[in-house]
């Protein structure tokens, strides 16, 4: 993607002596351009409304790591006054911290990635947040599926362990074998499980195992990650999403600090996203940091909620997980799940 500029600059800006211009890189993954436009809403309204201009470059992120270190190679070379964006886990590509701060608006990321100051909750807080959750369901039986790829290991760690005793039954669905999964899986379908867990880790693997259970003729709630409410998987699985439940990272526009900001950012006639409200956020903070000075230990009233952050960077106040639901093509939020 070509390298863009962004000028925002109210009328304030003429008569404000302390208005000035600041540069930022944003990096959003190759194949989520839209992406690009949903932040510089964020972007343009939080400068704006402090009479600064702002000057951006954007950077794609192939999730590569030979080519992403190259791409962060570019990004420090641009010298911006900050970054944001997000990252497939390649950070600890770079070889040279950066002096500048960098803001990451998903949880894919290192733990070791210390000073890059993550706005979303790390996916293993969220795998433990998933966890906790079920363990609350009283009385109820999962059928646990077993992807087979290894990609969802830990977090099938952490549900056996999790999980009450006597509680699921862990069924091992192997991939690229469509006849044995409808089999395999036609062996429940008269049984007396309350939920059917699907912790995979990707979205085709996803996709193949909701197929495979429909297709076998079970009917129960099926639970997984926030895998399941991606805009990939919604268009690869397409009506088939009846009874389909996630648990993801709240959204920040479910934050009562982010009404008043949700309401004004638009993204032509649509309201802006999550990614609008975390660049928004983003320019909060770096508009009351001063260079130089460290982050964490210091209180940061945003549109994400008050915020502050530990050494690594992580928030240590991140919004909880939740279920979240599919009706007729669109996610919703306000239904009780442990009730069935």
């Amino acid at each position: 993607m070509k390298n863009r500029l962004l000028l925002t600059a109210s009328i304030l800006a003429a008569f404000n002596a302390e208005a000035a211009t600041f540069s930022a890189a944003v990096v959003i993954p190759a194949d989520k351009p839209a992406l690009a436009e949903e932040i510089a809403v964020g972007l343009d309204e939080a400068f704006t409304e402090k009479g600064h201009s702002l000057k951006i470059a954007y950077f794609e992120e192939l999730c590569d790591v030979r080519k992403d270190a190259t791409l962060f190679g570019k990004v420090l070379r641009a010298a911006p006054d900050f970054a944001l964006g997000y990252s497939c886990g390649n950070l600890q590509a770079i070889e040279n911290k950066p002096d500048f701060p960098v803001f990451l608006l998903d949880g894919a990321v290192p733990e070791n990635a210390d000073g890059l100051i993550k706005l979303a909750p790390a996916p293993q807080v969220l795998n433990d947040g998933f966890v906790a959750a079920l363990a609350e369901f009283e009385n109820k039986r999962f059928l646990l599926l077993n992807d087979m790829t290894g990609r969802a290991d830990e977090l099938l760690k952490k549900l056996r362990r999790g999980l009450p005793e006597n509680s699921f039954t862990e069924v091992s669905v192997p991939p690229n074998r469509l006849n044995e999964n409808v089999s395999i899986l036609s062996q429940y379908v008269d049984s007396e499980y309350n939920f059917i867990l699907i912790p995979s880790a990707d979205v085709s693997n996803a996709v193949r195992l909701v197929s495979r259970i429909r297709e076998a003729g079970l009917k129960q709630p099926i639970i997984g990650t926030g895998v399941l409410g991606t805009a990939d998987f919604s268009a690869k699985i397409g009506n088939m999403k009846h009874e389909l439940y996630f648990y993801a990272a709240q959204s920040p526009r479910y934050s009562l600090d982010a009404a008043s900001v949700v309401a004004d950012l638009r993204f032509g006639d649509k309201l802006a996203g999550d990614a609008s409200v975390g660049a928004y956020a983003a320019s909060q903070i770096f508009l009351k940091h001063k260079r130089g000075v460290p982050l964490y230990g210091k209180r940061f009233k945003t549109a994400l909620g008050i915020l502050e952050f530990d050494r690594t960077g992580a928030m240590k106040n991140a919004l909880p997980g939740q279920f979240f639901k599919w009706v007729n093509n669109q996610i919703k939020s306000d239904f009780e799940l442990i009730e069935k």
